[in-house]
């Protein structure tokens, strides 16, 4: 049975702040009847684990929700596994969000494939893998040194911005777009990411607009739609009413989409990666800028824009050649593995998931 709606996420991000993590959120032991924490090298088969391990729960109807690498958006970090009102994590707990049993046993599982490594064909490669790990961390440093400069300039960006926006408008035509609500007892506001800065370059995935049955694009001239958007935030969360926050990968404070399950629609930042984006319907922000002001801040508004493009780029070469160090990697310790224990290994921990589902 195959999920018609794929909901595929990232929980994490490299941002103007660093390596930004959602992952203790949306991961928290006590929220799941299982979590299996999966530890192992690059290459030694993880995110292949998990992908079987989706299929086949896939095929008794579970309902899956998607973690991918934000570095890797090939890679699969993460699952939640919901049937029969039971919920099982799978989560990689290796760094950068390293894991460790907190409630070992009762909820929390380990799965360590480092048994099915061969131990001294790793360590006669020792010197390269030591030198490799190094360099992909000062790689990754490097990325974020330009991020953290992206950060001081969009601070500076939205300081110019914000007297621009007539935050009243938007106030009123919030109110009349979703007009009279009926609060929630127990309203939720659940956090994830769609997009990312990855060692292949920019990435997108289409789950909002996938999952929603009607889709809102909101303008961004000068970037002014994130401000409606966490408007919007704020509106749904005084009226008690539940979303699906899509965060920024620039930044957790950043939100550029929002999903309202009871009107089934979701609200998303203009990007040119949307397909279809002409055919959904349009918030036009210029309706809520002062002209006159803006006119005097364009030329500073383009300045500031084109400088965070040009660290932005910098630090998306950095990554790119992280890339190249951890695909090295993977190709060294996948080579010292014995897959085919493993995957015997793997239809004993699949068999056992689906069990706790009830199958």
């Amino acid at each position: 049975m195959q999920q018609t709606r794929k909901k595929e996420y990232f929980v994490a991000s490299n941002s103007h702040d660093g390596f930004c993590s959602y992952y203790e959120e949306v991961f928290k032991s006590t929220e799941y009847d299982r979590l299996f924490i999966i530890k192992g090298g690059s290459g030694t088969g993880k995110s292949y684990l998990m992908k079987y391990l989706c299929r086949k729960c896939e095929a008794i109807g579970a309902d899956i929700e998607y973690i991918y690498c934000s570095s890797d958006p090939t890679s699969l970090d993460g699952a939640i596994i919901v049937k029969n009102g039971i919920r099982i994590g799978i989560i990689d707990g290796t760094a950068p969000h390293t894991r460790c049993t907190e409630y070992p046993g009762v909820i929390d599982e380990l799965i360590n494939l480092g048994v099915f490594w061969n131990s001294e064909e790793l360590k006669a490669s020792k010197k390269s893998i030591v030198a490799l790990i190094n360099e992909k961390r000062q790689c990754f440093t490097r990325a974020y040194d330009f991020l953290g400069i992206c950060k001081s300039l969009y601070a500076t960006h939205l300081k110019i911005l914000t007297p621009i926006i007539d935050s009243s408008k938007i106030a009123e035509q919030i109110s009349r777009m979703i007009g009279k609500t009926k609060p929630e007892q127990n309203p939720t506001e659940t956090t994830r990411l769609i997009s990312g800065r990855s060692m292949f370059g920019a990435y997108r995935f289409r789950t909002v607009e996938n999952i929603s049955k009607k889709t809102v694009i909101v303008s961004n001239d000068f970037s002014s739609a994130t401000i409606y958007l966490s408007k919007l935030a704020d509106y749904l969360r005084d009226k008690r009413q539940s979303f699906l926050r899509i965060a920024s990968p620039d930044s957790p404070k950043i939100c550029e989409g929002i999903y309202i399950p009871a009107m089934d629609t979701c609200y998303m930042c203009e990007d040119r990666r949307i397909v279809n984006c002409d055919s959904f319907k349009k918030i036009n922000m210029r309706r809520f800028l002062h002209q006159d002001l803006l006119s005097k801040s364009r030329r500073e508004l383009r300045m500031i824009e084109a400088d965070i493009r040009r660290f932005e780029n910098e630090a998306q070469e950095c990554l790119k050649a992280a890339g190249r160090m951890h695909f090295e990697l993977e190709s060294i310790y996948s080579h010292a593995m014995d897959f085919t224990a493993k995957e015997k290994y793997s239809e004993h921990i699949a068999k056992r998931i689906i069990t706790y589902l009830g199958n």
